[in-house]
């Protein structure tokens, strides 16, 4: 992913505002427009009853011989010129003389136009409506004209003008300001992002790094960042390059698939499902009554888990009616009839499953191919993950990745953990991250959550107490009709210190960050056993385990 540069926000708002102006001053043009035509409408209505009234007259013979004006005080008949030739009424308009410059329409017709004022006798630069009509008279044919000013239309429009002058520009400014602050919104996390990469940017190799990822982790690790570098008194670590990166799934035989399904959270009332999980279950629970298949390479679930634990959670997962198949391994999928049929193998054997959906989990690898660490001269392993040391920098000094990029627990709050220790090493503050007390949850129902050494890992290592209390016998469980599962608390023998705690129930994934926060204190089992815990709640649970890591358990 590219950062856009800033100025998408003043490229964007500065278009969309000469939009805007453009769009006003068609507006602004055309309301002119209509108003002339308007007021011209008006004008030749008011006229054309003037010369209705004349031609009555005239059809009466009142006008026969008449050579000079008559009506001039109240100015609505003016012209009258002898031979029936030019007769005019001219509402409001004291002198208008020579009007047979102006050309006569056709007998029964009638024609208007504006014109000077000194075509017809008037003062240049004034501007005046004539309509002519063409009647019959004693004499033959007669064209009689309504003649009146402009000058109060002209006012009007002048007006009108002056007011579109002064509030379109206005308009276009409030436009223009309130798609600065829309187009600001919109970008504001883009900016908040860049703003991070421009504080903690290589000033020593003159360019930025990419960040690339492929959901919102990212964007929150950025903000974090941001807000601790606001607290940072060194100067230095501004002047910092840092790179990160999520990761996506594993390729396998089963992975075109995505391409071709959609695969979402709404099911049909019943949908058969193949979940084919290599490195972990990702899969929670039959859903609406599904029949659920699980293809498993190694010879159980969850490998990385503690044995105890993952036994559990499978029985627990094959009373809720999901089947699973071990040492199998999934070779390829066909579609037909809007179904899909899994081919797999098992040792000699081998065999087809049809189902609705598949669901792919077979392990994720970093997204580091496309941020341009090679050109720097950024070290990579084989699997592309990036090589750090143990403050977080790269082979390249100034330089720094976290999270994914570098492999080991790929989990969104160990990549917190990991951004937090490398800006404080950057300011040359202390910067640790415990990976011994991250906790990790899988989110089945129940769930199951864990922090620390299994207990095969602890075996290996010393020699261990443990301690176990299920949840049948607490109180608030009970209550809520979630007895299913227990707590397991593994510590030193000798020193009693917690070396790893697992819980398998409802909420675990709730439960587990006491155990996290006791480990990351060297906590012993007797630390938490001696700890208040509040009745009822299911944290009793994690007391009882404890005191029963001394074979002291009460409710039991």
């Amino acid at each position: 992913m590219r950062l856009p540069h800033r100025s998408v926000r003043l490229r964007v708002t500065s278009a969309a505002t000469a939009l805007v102006c453009i769009g006003l001053a068609v507006a602004g043009v055309t309301t002119v427009q209509v108003l002339r035509h308007s007021l011209a409408s008006d004008t030749d209505a008011v006229l054309a009853d003037r010369l209705d009234e004349l031609q009555l007259l005239i059809a009466d013979g009142q006008l026969g011989e008449v050579i000079e004006a008559t009506g001039r005080e109240t100015g609505q008949l003016q012209v009258i010129a002898q031979d029936g030739s030019v007769v005019a009424a001219s509402p409001g308009l004291a002198d208008a003389g020579r009007l047979d410059a102006i050309d006569a329409p056709p007998m029964g017709q009638e024609h208007s136009d504006t014109v000077d004022g000194t075509l017809i006798g008037g003062r240049s630069g004034e501007r005046f409506r004539v309509v002519a009509r063409t009647v019959p008279s004693a004499r033959g044919a007669m064209t009689i004209y309504g003649v009146t000013s402009l000058r109060a239309a002209d006012r009007t429009v002048g007006h009108v003008t002056h007011v579109l002058a002064i509030g379109l520009p206005l308009l276009a400014l409030l436009a223009g300001l309130l798609i600065w602050w829309v187009v600001g919104r919109a970008l504001a996390p883009v900016d908040a992002m860049r703003r991070v990469v421009d504080e903690i940017e290589g000033t020593e190799l003159g360019r930025r790094v990419d960040v690339g990822s492929n959901d919102d982790e990212i964007g929150r690790l950025g903000v974090t960042l941001n807000r601790m570098l606001e607290r940072l008194d060194d100067a230095t670590a501004r002047q910092r390059l840092f790179a990160a990166a999520a990761s996506h799934e594993l390729r396998s035989p089963l992975s075109a698939i995505r391409t071709e399904l959609e695969v979402g959270m709404t099911y049909p009332d019943r949908t058969d499902w193949a979940v084919v999980a290599g490195e972990s279950l990702t899969f929670t629970a039959r859903v609406n009554g599904s029949e659920v298949l699980v293809l498993e390479f190694l010879d159980g679930i969850l490998p990385s888990s503690d044995r105890e634990m993952a036994n559990a959670l499978q029985k627990s997962l094959e009373k809720q009616g999901i089947k699973f198949k071990f040492k199998t391994a999934a070779d390829g999928f066909k579609l037909e009839n809007g179904k899909i049929k899994v081919t797999w193998k098992s040792g000699d054997q081998s065999g087809v499953e049809e189902v609705d959906k598949v669901l792919v989990c077979v392990g994720r690898k970093p997204v580091t191919d496309k941020l341009g660490l090679d050109h720097v001269g950024v070290a990579m392993d084989k699997k592309g993950f990036v090589i750090v040391d143990e403050h977080f920098q790269t082979s390249v000094p100034g330089i720094y990745a976290i999270g994914d990029a570098i492999g080991g627990i790929m989990l969104a709050h160990k990549a917190e953990e990991e951004g937090t220790a490398a800006v404080e090493l950057m300011a040359g503050k202390a910067g640790h991250v415990n990976y011994a007390a991250c906790p990790a949850v899988v989110y089945t129902h129940p769930e199951l959550a864990s922090v620390g050494l299994t207990e095969d890992q602890a075996k290996a290592q010393t020699e261990i107490k443990v301690g176990k209390f299920p949840f049948i016998a607490n109180g608030r469980a009970k209550g809520m009709d979630e007895t299913e599962g227990f707590v397991k608390i593994i510590a030193d023998a000798k020193t009693d210190r917690i070396l790893g705690a697992h819980i398998l129930a409802a909420h675990a994934s709730d439960m587990i960050a006491e155990l996290a926060v006791a480990m990351e204190f060297a906590a012993s089992s007797e630390d938490i056993a001696r700890s208040f815990h509040a009745h009822p709640t299911l944290p009793e649970a994690i007391k009882e385990a404890a005191l029963a890591v001394e074979k002291r358990a009460i409710h039991m």
